[in-house]
């Protein structure tokens, strides 16, 4: 009997330096990801730069729907403002639950007084389009304008932090609590 043939091994070919360089250079995305990519590009309807276009259309649209002129009273403004109110994030719930819109006397400007500047500085920057567009449609009066301004200090309630400011306090709004301290001769420094 005759020995078969062996096969004879095959040289593998070494990458040249080149193909190495090259394949190394080429980023590896999936096929997946590939075809994900490729079909918002062909499109152009994913871009960031039409997301804002369309958001910013659709949102000029709802404004422009409220054209009515309807009349205005405070009790009317006081249960949007808080429904609206209720709605937002902690921090600026707070502060529109704290300080009640008011309605001016011409009936379609509202005036809404923050604590500090700040405050007014970031509603004006962030949230006045919205507060202002979300109020005129739910009042149903496209004239309605909102006006943030700053309380003065004076007008801020004075909240008693240290003791002797709370005993003081509760001396002059309870006449109980000023009678006892008569009635055992006690100092409030």
């Amino acid at each position: 009997p005759a020995a078969a043939p062996q096969p004879q091994p095959q040289a593998q070919t070494q990458p040249t330096l080149a193909t190495q360089t090259a394949q190394a250079q080429a980023p590896q995305v999936p096929a997946a990801a590939q075809q994900q990519t490729a079909a918002p590009q062909a499109s152009g309807s994913c871009s960031i730069k039409n997301l804002i276009k369309n958001a910013t259309l659709s949102h000029r649209e709802g404004a422009e729907k409220v054209k009515e002129q309807q009349p205005v009273t405070q009790e009317e403004l006081q249960m949007v403002w808080l429904a609206l109110a209720e709605e937002q994030k902690p921090n600026l719930r707070s502060a529109m639950i704290q300080s009640p819109a008011t309605l001016q006397e011409d009936g379609t400007t509202i005036l809404f007084m923050v604590s500090n500047g700040s405050q007014k500085d970031w509603i004006m920057a962030k949230m006045h389009t919205y507060l202002s567009d979300t109020l005129r449609e739910r009042l149903h009066n496209s004239q309605i304008t909102l006006d943030v301004d700053v309380r003065k200090l004076e007008e801020l309630p004075k909240t008693p932090y240290m003791p002797e400011e709370r005993a003081k306090h509760i001396i002059q709004n309870n006449p109980e609590a000023r009678e006892l301290v008569k009635d055992l001769d006690l100092e409030i420094k």
